[in-house]
This record gives structure tokens, sequence and C-alpha cells, in this order.
């Protein structure tokens, strides 16, 4: 295992955590080396798993290889996180040769499932596992999300994701009436539930998160490529979203299917819980005529949205080491997306996303991160946890 031969190699002890075949790892400096938590330090957190990769065709370098071209690296996850993960790696060596300096505990931990969580002791998630079990602790917490080094995200909407099933009788294809279908039924009921559930709009919870979403779009839309006002009529902030993200059923073209079911991931926007959405999924249901399909709740695949007070210490930290390291002062914004920081906060741990790489790479073909920005990113986290650690109020 890379991570644990090379931080062992630097003298420091690494702790592994296992369940399902795979572990998590953590390793701490400051505060007395010992236990790989300590109430008021700070957490540097990073997942090694990705996505899959798609169709190879659609790389112009194969997607795990790794490949430096132009400053870039290019491979599934260069982006999201596997370039945080570098930077973290990184600063955390550095902060080994000072660790005299460091008031405070610095916990660096690597999960092997924030795309999808697995199964542990405790549940579903190795992140919500080693926080209930006492495993890891903190004041703060660092994620290596892709953010841009001029961004701070403080903020996401949750995830909800449930799957819709039809059945029918199966049965000659020459014999099948169109609207009995089991796909044409599916199919309908999925465009009345994205019309009546991704619509409205949510109110924010308060002034401070109305602020931070009329902020956030440019942001986004510089990430995201997309145009400004084309992303503030979408409302993606304050509306929920939806992902049909897989289909299965049947077994021949010829033959009626029996069944057939739709794997399906809403973004849950501020000020709304993922119960309260996956409500709305069956009253859609049931109020628009949609009898035998069936809304199952994809157990292990939830979270609510949260977001980390702009007082808090962890993002007066980040943004002045960014303004120290960059020069100009960074963007703080809430995402569209999901990652393991709705676990941390809803522990009761104030958590920022800053990492290298952009969002609008993330997931797709030719994913890359730039090599200069992990270095500055290292270097963003080193100045980060100097400050955060010589606090004295650290929550």
């Amino acid at each position: 295992m890379f991570l644990k031969d090379y931080l062992e190699g630097l003298g420091l002890r690494v702790e592994t955590h296992s369940a399902g075949g795979v572990c998590a790892l953590t390793s701490s400096i400051g505060g007395g080396r010992g236990h790989s938590g300590g109430g008021g330090g700070l957490i540097l957190y990073s997942h090694c798993d990705v996505v899959p990769p798609g169709r190879l065709d659609g790389w112009v370098y194969p997607p795990f290889e790794g490949r430096v071209v132009g400053g870039r690296v290019y491979g599934r996850g260069s982006a999201d996180m596997l370039g945080g993960l570098a930077a973290e790696v990184l600063a955390y060596s550095v902060l080994t040769r000072c660790e005299g300096e460091l008031a405070g505990e610095v916990c660096f931990v690597s999960v092997p499932d924030e795309e999808d969580w697995r199964r542990t002791p405790t549940g579903w998630g190795f992140s919500d596992w080693l926080l209930r079990s006492g495993r890891l602790s903190g004041g703060g917490c660092i994620m290596g999300e892709p953010s841009g080094l001029g961004g701070i995200c403080v903020g996401e909407r949750g995830d909800y994701w449930v799957t819709l099933k039809v059945k029918g009788d199966a049965g000659h294809g020459s014999l099948g009436f169109y609207d009995d279908n089991v796909f044409v039924r599916l199919f309908r009921a999925l465009e009345d539930v994205h019309r009546g559930v991704c619509g409205g709009v949510v109110r924010p919870q308060s002034a401070e998160v109305a602020r931070l979403l009329e902020d956030s779009y440019p942001v986004l839309a510089e990430e995201l490529g997309v145009p400004l006002e084309e992303l503030r009529s979408s409302g993606i902030l304050e509306r929920p979203s939806m992902n049909v993200g897989r289909l299965r059923g049947g077994v021949m073209v010829n033959v009626l299917p029996d069944e057939c079911e739709a794997e399906v991931a809403f973004c849950v926007p501020l000020g709304m819980t993922w119960r309260e959405l996956h409500k709305r999924v069956l009253d859609v249901l049931s109020s628009s005529g949609h009898p035998g399909v069936e809304a199952s709740v994809v157990e292990g695949s939830q979270s609510d949205p949260s977001y980390t007070p702009l007082g808090s210490g962890i993002v007066g930290s980040l943004v002045g080491a960014v303004e120290d390291t960059l020069g100009v002062p960074p963007r703080v914004y809430v995402t569209q997306a999901t990652s393991d920081a709705n676990v941390f906060r809803a522990h009761g741990i104030p958590t920022c996303l800053y990492g290298p790489g952009h969002m609008g790479v993330a997931h797709g073909f030719n994913e890359w991160v730039d090599m200069d920005d992990v270095v500055r990113a290292a270097q963003v986290y080193v100045r980060t946890i100097l400050r955060y650690c010589a606090r004295t109020d650290t929550n």
C-alpha cells in the first residue's frame, strides 16, 4: 500500500481501518503523536477511490496511466481528487519537519469510498465510521476536492438516490400495447417526477446562505464552463436536480419486458432534507397516475445538504492562507455537487473544500490536473495548518 509505506518511511505512525475488503488510513502529527484523533486539531481529508473511466476510446491517454503532458497529469481521478491527495501528502510531509511549531494536532486521513459508500461496522461510509467510532476527530477539516486554487467551497447540496421499478407480464413482443410496456410506464413516471420535484425553488435558510448562493454562481459558471446567465436561470443551487444514471430490464428485443428499473440520483438543495425530497417523489407518483411504479431508497446513499458558517476558524485560516499564497483574496462559494463534507459537518466539524483541479473536468473523459497547482495547493495547506493550529479557538 503506497501511502502507508510512504508515510511510514517518514517515520510516521500509520493506522489502517479495514472493512469489506478495503481500508482507510490515518496518521497524525503535533499534539503528542499517538491516537489519530485529537478533538480540536485539523483534519486533512482525502479519498483515493475514483469513478469508472467509461468508454476507453473516449480517452486521449489511458485513464489509469497518469500520463504527464504539458505540465498536466491526465487520468481518471486526477482532478477528483488524486491531485488533492498528492498535495495533502506533500504538505503533510513538509509539516513533519516543523512539528514543534504545531500547537494542535494535524491528522491525515484517506478513505476508499467517497464516490460510492461501502458498508462498515457502524453503517455506510468510512468517514462516518471513523468519526462515529472515535478513530478520527478534529475541530476543523480541509478536503482536497477540486475547487480551483482561487475558490474555497464552504457548502454543498445533499444526496438522495432512489430506484424506480415497474413490473408487468412477459410475452411475445408482437402482442404488446405500447402504453402498457414497462419501459414506457417508467419513462413517463420519470418525466412526471422531474416536472413535479425539480421545478420549485427552495428558500435559503438565512441571509448568509442567500448571499452565498448568489455569490456562488459566477464561480460555478467559470468552473463548469457554463454561461453565467444560463446557470443563474437554471437555479441549480436552489432547486433539486435529477440524474437518471442506470436503466435495467428486458431480455430480448422481441420479448415483452416483465420488469425494469431506473436508478436516479437527486441533489438536495440547502433548506431541504433528503427525506423531504423522497416524500415529494412519492407524492408525485401517487398523484400523477402511476400505479405499480415502486420507489425505494438506495441504502447508504443519502446525505442532507450543509454549509460551514463564514465566521468559522477554518474558513478564516484558509482564506488568509490562499491570499498569502496567491496574492489575491479567494472566492467563497457553495457547490452544486456533494461530498463527504456533509458527513463531517453532521458530526459537528466545520469543513471546507479546497484543492487543485476543476469540477468541469471531474468524472469526464480526459480528466486532468495541473502539476503546478498541486504544489501551490500544498503551500496553501501548510500555511492554513500553521495558522489554524496556532489559534486558541478552533471552532
